[in-house]
């Protein structure tokens, strides 16, 4: 009996077995965790979400890895259809203010529209209301991916060799096959942030083989593209026979015909959004490498960097411009010295700002402001008002008086940007405003509402719809669609809902095509003899008024002025048409040396949406432009007429093109 009972005793006195006596197994104890972390992260406070997180990362197994990539991927993707959704309404918002302004203006003349402003105000409220929503909603996705992604990082440094290498190719895995797009750029950016040996090559590789692919789709397209845009022309063709009436059968038979290539296109953006995550991600990984790796990593970057071809090389500069650290500032320093090739520098010399490099403000402004290339000068302009450069400040005054055309118009934003003045391109009155107060003169941190322009007496150059360029080389896209016949007064149908009557001219209003007309010939005016440009005319159908840059002279300006007045309105809203043929005309190209473009400037004007070509989606079309401006760094301002234009696309052209936004 004795034995017995030690026995008995014994056991009773152990530590319980997994999985008996209430105790969890560990699959139990990881699906127990895994659950609470989805549901706190559903429905949770901010402490009972980062308590279910540090609750999984505590048992620490790689078992938990898949749980916090799928959170982290889930969360990323709203996040970024959060931040979309935000510009979107924003901009919108912005543009309903605007709208509710006139509105009530003209409804203290006309009580018949008491009702419509009331309505404008009700949607106002409401998307001022959905903003903050999403303000906060954004904030609080931002703040969770932080946590998922340093949770992450967490876990892995307590992994085993092996149990990390399994889980890091789990990962991977989803980086390379996963069909969801938003699952691949969260596993990218998962990889920069855990980091490791060979991590940053590694996603260079990848980021290599999406650019073939993407490429091969590129070659794909010119053929697709000529069936479209000639189907393009015979829907104008048809418009303008009928009165702008276009018949049901023929938009059906081109919205087939261009279904291939358009999902073509789409696809090359999935891409291309990919390629710019797996750079940024290679650049984090880099600032994660050990000393005794890095050097090694960066020469083998800046090795295939130089056998780049067609614009590949400029995503390895990208990931550089995403790293940090002593070694890779040095890096960039060196390429800046040694690039040959302005395209390069430029995109170096962006780098370096945006790392908030201080210690290059002095060869940009005693080698870079006087480079040869004009897009190298500007960008030296940019960085010095992104550096918050006080010292930059008489130098660009100086380079003021030395420039012209359109970088000149560059040097005058970096000194507005810096000084929050508006001297305009009046050298003189720079001057003695320094001599006056430069020397207490401090800097703002962040970057001043710049005081009101010149007076349009004053200024110099092209003026179109009070956005003002000194470049003598422009082009002008302008929308020659059916609702351009619309009145620039907004009554009852102020957003051109096309359930409702259309605002059409009263008597002594004008159309916005009239409007459209009387600016363009005041911007001509501004091009001086032997300044080049061109007029790219849109609505179903693209073309031009020459196909070619024309250099200005007294007959041109008044064959131009006798051609301007003969337009008239009829058909859709190409944008994505208009866009590719003035790159087109521009000479952008894609590759690793600068295109020279052989213009600078462009103005696009709108009064709707796009509605037809190749792509009409607002992101897409982003994408599109900055594809085709990468190696030329052409400025695109953006006009919009009218409560139907979209506002997320015109002030995003603008914004990340260098330009202005101006809605009217």
């Amino acid at each position: 009996m004795l034995p017995l009972l030690l026995a008995v005793l014994l056991f009773l006195s152990s530590p319980p077995l997994p999985g008996h006596l209430g105790v969890p197994a560990p699959d139990k104890a990881l699906d127990a965790a895994t659950a609470r972390l989805a549901r706190a992260a559903a429905v949770g406070t901010e402490d009972e979400k980062r308590e279910a997180l540090a609750a999984l990362v505590a048992l620490g197994t790689a078992a938990a890895v898949p749980a916090l990539e799928g959170e982290y991927a889930r969360s990323s993707q709203e996040l970024a259809r959060t931040r979309d959704q935000e510009r979107r309404d924003r901009t919108t918002l912005e543009r309903k203010q605007d709208l509710l302004v006139l509105m009530a203006l003209r409804a203290e003349r006309d009580g018949s529209l008491a009702a419509a402003v009331d309505g404008l105000r009700t949607e106002i409220d409401e998307l001022s209301a959905a903003l903050e929503r999403a303000a906060a909603r954004r904030t609080e996705l931002a703040l969770w991916c932080e946590a998922l992604g340093d949770a992450t990082v967490e876990l892995f440094g307590g992994l085993a060799p092996a149990a990390r290498r399994k889980a890091e190719g789990e990962i991977w895995d989803d980086l390379l096959k996963h069909p969801e797009l938003g699952v691949r750029i969260g596993a990218a950016e998962l990889i920069g942030r855990i980091g490791g040996r060979g991590s940053a090559i590694r996603l260079l590789d990848h980021l290599d083989e999406v650019w073939a692919a993407r490429s091969a789709l590129g070659r794909q397209l010119p053929a697709a593209e000529a069936e479209v845009r000639a189907f393009e022309r015979r829907l104008q063709a048809e418009a303008e026979r009928q009165e702008g009436r276009t018949a049901q059968a023929s938009i059906e038979q081109y919205e087939r015909l261009k279904a291939a290539a358009a999902a073509t296109r789409r696809e090359m953006t999935r891409l291309a959004h990919l390629l710019d995550a797996l750079a940024a991600a290679s650049g984090r990984a880099l600032s994660r490498e050990e000393a005794k790796d890095l050097a090694k990593t960066l020469a083998t970057l800046l090795r295939r960097r130089e056998r780049a071809e067609d614009g590949l090389g400029l995503f390895f500069l990208d990931a550089l411009r995403h790293a940090s650290g002593t070694a890779v500032a040095a890096t960039l320093h060196d390429l800046l010295a040694a690039a040959e090739d302005p395209l390069p520098r430029a995109a170096v010399i962006d780098a370096l700002a945006a790392q908030g490099d201080r210690t290059v403000e002095g060869d940009l402004a005693r080698i870079h402001l006087q480079d040869e290339s004009w897009h190298v000068r500007s960008r030296a302009a940019a960085a010095l008002a992104a550096l918050r450069s006080r010292a930059a400040i008489p130098v660009l005054i100086e380079r003021l008086a030395a420039e012209e055309g359109r970088v000149r118009t560059d040097i005058e934003a970096a000194l507005r940007s810096l000084t929050g003045k508006a001297f305009g391109t009046n050298v003189e009155a720079w001057r003695d405003w320094w001599r006056a107060e430069g020397e207490g003169f401090v800097v703002p941190a962040e970057e001043p509402v710049a005081a009101k322009g010149l007076d349009a007496a004053e200024a110099l150059g092209v003026t179109f719809f009070g956005i003002r360029t000194e470049s003598q080389r422009v082009l002008f896209l302008l929308d020659v669609s059916g609702s351009m016949d619309f009145s620039m007064v907004p009554r009852d149908n102020p957003t051109d809902d096309p359930g409702r009557p259309f605002d059409l001219p009263r008597a002594g209003e004008d159309s916005r095509l009239d409007v459209a007309k009387r600016e363009l010939v005041k911007a001509l005016g501004g091009i001086h003899d032997g300044g080049r440009f061109d007029l790219v005319l849109y609505a179903s159908d693209v073309w031009c008024w020459k196909g070619d840059l024309v250099e200005m002279s007294a007959a041109v300006r008044s064959d131009t002025l006798r051609f301007v007045a003969g337009v008239r309105a009829v058909g859709g809203t190409n944008i994505y048409g208009a866009l590719a043929r003035a790159f087109d005309i521009a000479g952008t190209k894609a590759g690793e040396e600068w295109c020279a473009p052989a213009v600078d400037t462009f103005f696009l004007l709108t009064d709707g949406r796009p509605s037809m070509g190749l792509v009409t989606d607002a992101d897409a079309i982003l994408a599109y432009v900055r594809e085709r401006n990468r190696s030329a760094g052409i400025v695109l301002h953006a006009i919009g007429l009218s409560g139907a234009q979209d506002a997320y696309l015109l002030d995003s052209l603008a914004a990340q093109n260098g330009g202005v936004y101006a809605a009217r």
